[in-house]
């Protein structure tokens, strides 16, 4: 379960003053600069309990563990630290610089980066139980990686595809690798693969 702080005990000043005791202006404004500053903090309270905790409650998938140096650089530019834990929402670039990285989605799969990889997450839909509208839209721009499909390869694979600038993947198994650089290279260690461009579609066994 996750570990929350002590609130911490702070002193409210009394602001209430006996009868006669403020008829001058001065005064006056003491007492209604307290009472504003305490409303003001007690709002400020209630917002920050009314937030949700940044988390992974929303998240695709989360950083399980990386080795050497990675960002997360969001849809809208921002870019933050990969760490153990970190998680990766819908639109995040993933880039290893000199790390290898896993990812682990909320369905199960598994994304294992190499080095001087880039890898997004373009789509993902999975509420934790299946009911016919998951989706997994992954794109390797630069890079190589292994993944295992989860719950969404493994029952729907029409919702699974990994996109290049050159060719989409589609699953016929559960357990392959792909590189990319100018040209695409691959392995399936289990199931089938279906690599797919204009021309056509590539079917590849298991051990190819």
């Amino acid at each position: 379960s996750a570990h929350l702080d002590p609130i911490e005990r702070v002193a409210i000043p009394d602001s209430r003053v006996p009868a006669g005791h403020c008829d001058n202006p001065d005064c006056v404004g003491d007492v209604m600069r307290t009472t504003t500053k305490f409303a003001a903090g007690l709002t400020s309270i209630l917002l920050m309990l009314a937030m949700p905790a940044m988390g992974t409650e929303n998240s695709a998938a989360k950083i399980e563990f990386v080795f050497g140096t990675a960002n997360i650089v969001s849809v809208t530019g921002q870019k933050r630290a990969a760490e153990k834990g970190s998680p990766v929402y819908v639109g995040d670039t993933v880039i290893t610089l000199d790390a290898r990285a896993q990812l682990r989605f909320t369905d199960g799969a598994y994304v294992a980066l190499l080095p001087g990889s880039e890898f997004r997450v373009n789509a993902y839909r999975y509420n934790g139980q299946l009911d016919g509208n998951e989706r997994l839209s992954m794109e390797l721009i630069r890079g190589g990686l292994r993944t295992i499909s989860g719950k969404i390869g493994k029952n729907l694979q029409s919702a699974y595809e990994m996109i290049t600038d050159v060719a989409t993947i589609g699953i016929r198994g559960t357990d392959y690798t792909v590189v990319y650089d100018e040209s695409i290279s691959g392995s399936v260690s289990s199931g089938r693969i279906a690599v797919c461009n204009a021309g056509g579609c590539l079917d590849i066994p298991e051990g190819q």
